[in-house]
């Protein structure tokens, strides 16, 4: 590892040290002491095997920052105070009530200040760090041995309080609180996200090497290609032989955009160690995924077909024991590995709703899925193949098992699970290894049974493996007969050019022609004057012809007669050498055009034939007059190639791949139970150990041809994968990369081969409670730029600089490649995002019907703070406008500020009876989860959307700090498809930055006694 990476790697893991502490959250969790007393008794009465924590030294983010603050002497304004709650040690307790030897736990932050506050912290303080840690857990451990030799104690609870306080010097900062978790299994344990994020780092210092996509992460691409608006380089990429053979089998009308084909073709063709995509909001982000995924099925499958008994595809190894149950391990052909799907992101939500949406039937089973009459639907192919759609409503729905009435009521099959967390695999895994009982008594199959149940037949595997093959014939027929026709039209044109400049060329030879014909007559008109000239001469004598004659001199009138006659007569014979010239030019030019003409008649024939396969106007043809600048938003639009027919062949042609995948893994079930088992009993093995390392290894590979993508946030990537070296993941996509802390995704660039960020830095950048002032402290003592270490840097911001494709914004900045077509806010939503975050190079993918029917309303609210930010005045406005709606579920309320957020649902709340179409229970179910910051609805769309700006003079500061960037007017206003209401005083805010481009496309109206006027 270079010493460049090692100081990034490092001071990544220096500022996750100082995040270190976060009380992990749970709805289990219970204060001790506080309110509702938690009876130390309970502590003796735990399950056999379970155990509790215990946090000590709790305290708010806010009252360390404040510290942090003071001790650098900034005096700014924190706006949104972080509320969350930290620890300064804990411990853990077993099942006899008892300490469980060296379970102590101190977050690092609490060195880490040690050394910055004492100006000492230097790139050689993790080395001291880790020695004074050392120590002080090796004294904390003898004292909590004492302190806790009687059990849990009130006496022992307040010893150790003190205990941190000495240690710690934080008595100020720290409360009388301790909260415990009790009664949990190992299945169940509390996890401290950035402890796991901090494990991560480690392991990829340990190792000393850096994955190509790792190294380029950290140093960037050096050769970087300008692609927005490249001619030549989207001509390559968009090459008729590169458009990948399938796509996700959407609507047969749907077609990408272009900038989105674009990227699936890099990423497919290219298979590029790492690669970015900045789509602002509504562009298709998750659409293009959609398709790369779709293509790696079919890869896969090319390569299942290869094998004419499925079995062959892999090798029985032997049998493994985990400690006493025995499994048999399998290796699989290296061409069937390779295809794994991980999608990972810091938003647990974002990243869970792609996993538990792309099984849904809306996704698949739909109207418009085929183009023929006598052709089949994706909904009919979908059902046949029968991913198993029942068990997806055992795995996502909830504890309570019910069998759907019909089997694809919900799900069409499945393709993708959220894993991550450990109770999400433990509900995964639950249902893949072990029979279950339904809702209604019944018992259902494990999938692994069931699977095991339907047998193969191998007359089964070689239709479908023929149907593949002619599907993807049939995908190759359909381009060729594009290609010509494209071909053909184009040389229509060049035929078309050619016959007019023949036919030009005709003309002019023949306005040549007749101009030398009629110079040569004037000459001889000429001649013949001449000659009539010289007979009207007088006679000369004949003494002086003689004399003529003997001295050889002419009459110089006749001389100077014959050498205008011999000059006429050289004329013509050089207009005569022309007009023969000319002559046979058009002979050859006559013979060109009639041949010309002969082919053009051939071809238009021909392009007539092929016209007929295609509805008028069905592809785009990206010629010369597209790439017109005034053709930007059609060109934006727009993608070459695509029709109707290729689009439904290519659709069929991933589910039969998922046909084959189905036929592939009956062949093959007893290699799923061995699999399942391995990676659900992962924390048996010993990862020291190479063998059993290459085991798991192996068992993820198995079981990604059941479940091709899982999703799993950073913070439990390292500890699924846990024993995954570097390479061991297949393809890893990073969904809202531009709000991931760069440090978070090291893990897993580190253990994929490619890595696709999708993101946008133009929306809310990574929520980071540290200080500027440290990240200027670590960034000094590494001696590195800001680009690793600031408040913004994100995953987005490296991976689009490790992009060889993509764009310099007008700022400088560099990014992926874009997405321009927003298909999810009407106007003038569109245009005030378009306008204050993307250069107005956005383009409206609804029809300018449709896209002119969305609104802004600015409701001119004023009134005075009652706390921080938050303007009761305007709490009220909000509530006459919602209090008679019966569709709560379409609206959102947004704020930039907590205070506001907080205040405003209690005002909701307060008033949740005087709701007139909605029950009280469901306004406060609603106001739980559809108010909050702009933060909490990153990557969510609705109908109306509510942003109530909140402030007043004396709080302009907050006012001004909310349109510092564009970033968080922009998320707001890019949620609502169809209507945004500001509510806010318009007078203050009309000025400010982008508050002016809302008011621009707003209309003004005050409320007068709950009426909008």
């Amino acid at each position: 590892m270079k010493e460049q990476a090692k100081r990034v790697i490092e001071s990544w893991l220096v500022i996750e040290y100082l995040s270190t502490g976060k009380l992990p959250y749970s709805d289990e969790q219970k204060p001790l002491f506080e309110g509702s007393k938690t009876s130390l008794n309970s502590f003796s009465q735990i399950k056999k095997g379970n155990k509790s924590f215990i946090y000590f030294g709790i305290y708010r983010s806010y009252q360390m920052a404040e510290i942090i603050r003071r001790f650098f002497k900034d005096e700014s304004e924190i706006y949104n105070e972080d509320t969350s709650l930290n620890y300064s040690l804990s411990i853990q307790i077993n099942d006899e009530g008892k300490y469980i030897e060296n379970s102590i736990f101190i977050p690092k932050i609490q060195f880490l200040l040690k050394e910055i506050f004492s100006s000492s912290f230097s790139n050689a303080s993790l080395e001291r760090l880790n020695k004074a840690m050392q120590r002080a857990l090796d004294t904390l451990e003898v004292e909590m041995q004492l302190i806790f030799s009687q059990g849990v104690t009130s006496e022992a609870l307040d010893m150790t309080q003190k205990l941190i306080k000495l240690h710690f010097g934080l008595e100020s900062l720290l409360d009388r609180e301790i909260f415990t978790l009790q009664n949990r299994s190992s299945k169940n344990e509390p996890i401290e996200v950035n402890s796991l994020i901090v494990s991560d780092l480690e392991t990829v210092l340990m190792s000393e090497e850096l994955s190509p996509a790792l190294e380029k992460y950290i140093n960037g691409e050096e050769t970087f290609k300008t692609i927005d608006e490249n001619r030549d380089l989207i001509t390559q990429l968009l090459d008729i032989e590169k458009l990948p053979a399938g796509r996700w089998p959407s609507n047969n009308n749907f077609k990408l955009s272009l900038m989105q084909q674009v990227a699936v073709n890099s990423i497919i063709n290219e298979k590029k160690d790492i690669f970015s995509v900045n789509g602002p909001p509504g562009t298709g982000k998750t659409t293009l995924l959609k398709d790369v995924f779709a293509n790696l099925i079919i890869e896969r499958a090319q390569n299942m077909a290869s094998f004419a008994d499925p079995t062959e595809a892999k090798e029985r190894t032997g049998s493994f024991d985990l400690k006493g149950f025995k499994v048999h391990t399998y290796q699989l052909a290296e061409r069937i590995k390779g295809f794994g799907i991980v999608v990972a992101s810091s938003n647990n939500g974002a990243v869970e709703n792609i996993s538990k949406d792309l099984p849904k039937n809306k996704e698949i089973i739909h109207e418009n899925d085929h183009v023929a009459e006598d052709e089949i639907g994706f909904s009919e192919m979908i059902k046949d193949v029968n991913l198993f759609p029942e068990y997806v409503n055992y795995m996502f729905d909830g504890e309570t098992k019910s069998k759907p009435t019909n089997s694809f009521d919900n799900y069409w099959g499945l393709f993708s699970a959220p894993l991550g967390k450990q109770t999400n695999i433990s509900k995964i895994f639950d249902v893949l290894l072990t029979n279950f009982q339904l809702e209604d008594g019944s018992e259902e199959l494990s999938l692994y049974n069931q699977l095991k149940k339907e047998r193969f037949v191998q007359e089964n595997w070689d239709q479908a493996c023929q149907k593949f093959i002619d599907i993807q014939q049939q995908i190759s027929t359909e381009k060729d007969i594009i290609k010509e026709h494209a071909e053909t039209v184009v040389k229509q044109e060049k035929l078309n050019i050619q016959l007019a400049d023949y036919a030009q060329a005709l003309v002019l030879i023949a306005e040549k022609l007749k101009r030398l014909e009629e110079l040569i007559a004037t000459n001889e008109d000429k001649i013949t004057k001449i000659d009539q000239k010289k007979a009207l001469l007088p006679k000369i004598a004949w003494y002086k012809r003689l004399l003529r004659q003997v001295t050889g001199k002419n009459d110089p009138i006749i001389e100077e007669y014959n050498k205008q006659i011999l000059t006429l007569l050289n004329e013509n014979e050089d207009t005569e050498e022309q007009s023969q010239k000319l002559k046979s030019d058009r002979e050859t030019f006559s013979q060109k055009q009639a041949s010309l003409t002969k082919e053009f008649s051939l071809s238009e024939g021909r392009l007539a034939e092929l016209t007929e396969h295609f509805d008028k106007d069905e592809y785009q043809l990206f010629n010369d007059e597209m790439w017109q600048t005034e053709n930007y938003d059609k060109r934006q639009l727009s993608v070459p190639w695509l029709t109707k027919r290729l689009n439904y062949l290519r659709g069929s042609y991933f589910i039969q791949a998922l046909k084959l995948h189905k036929l592939f893994n009956q062949a093959n079930a007893p290699i799923f139970f061995s699999a399942f088992t391995i990676i659900n009993r992962r924390r048996e093995l010993n990862l020291n150990n190479q063998e059993e390392r290459e085991l798991l290894r192996e068992s993820w590979s198995i079981f990604h041809l059941m479940i091709p993508v899982v999703s799993t946030t950073f913070a439990s990537l390292g500890n699924m994968y846990r024993g995954m070296g570097m390479g061991s993941l297949d393809y890893l996509f990073i969904d809202e990369a531009g709000q991931a802390t760069p440090q978070a995704a090291v893990g897993g660039i580190w253990r994929a081969k490619h890595v696709i960020a999708v993101g946008d830095p133009s929306q809310i950048e990574p929520v980071v409670s540290l200080e500027d002032s440290l990240f200027k402290t670590v960034q000094d003592a590494y001696a590195l730029e800001e680009k690793y270490l600031s408040k913004t840097t994100s995953v987005q911001s490296l991976a689009d600089r490790a992009n060889q494709y993509g764009m310099m914004k007008p700022n400088g900045e560099r990014v992926g490649v874009p997405l321009w077509v927003h298909r999810r806010c009407l106007n003038p939503m569109f245009h005030v995002s378009n306008d204050i975050s993307y250069d107005g190079k956005m383009v409206q993918g609804a029809t300018p019907e449709a896209a002119n029917k969305g609104r802004i309303v600015w409701l001119d609210v004023k009134g005075e703070v009652k706390n921080k930010q938050y303007v009761e005045e305007q709490a009220q406005a909000l509530l006459k406008q919602i209090i008679d709606s019966s569709h709560l579920r379409n609206i959102y309320v947004i704020s930039p500020f907590k205070a506001v957020v907080e205040q405003t649902k209690a005002y909701i709340n307060k008033h949740a009876s005087d709701f007139t179409k909605v029950s009280s229970q469901e306004v406060k179910a609603w106001s739980k989860t559809s108010v909050g910051t702009v933060h909490t609805f990153q990557g969510k769309e609705e109908d109306t959307v509510y942003f109530i700006c909140g402030t007043d003079e004396k709080t302009e500061g907050a006012a001004n700090w909310s349109c510092q960037k564009a970033n968080l007017l922009n998320v707001a206003i890019t949620r609502a498809k169809k209507e945004f209401i500001i509510i806010g005083d318009y007078s203050r805010f009309k000025h400010k930055s982008y508050y002016q481009t809302v008011a621009k496309y707003s209309n003004l109206e005050r409320l007068e006694n709950g009426v909008r006027k």
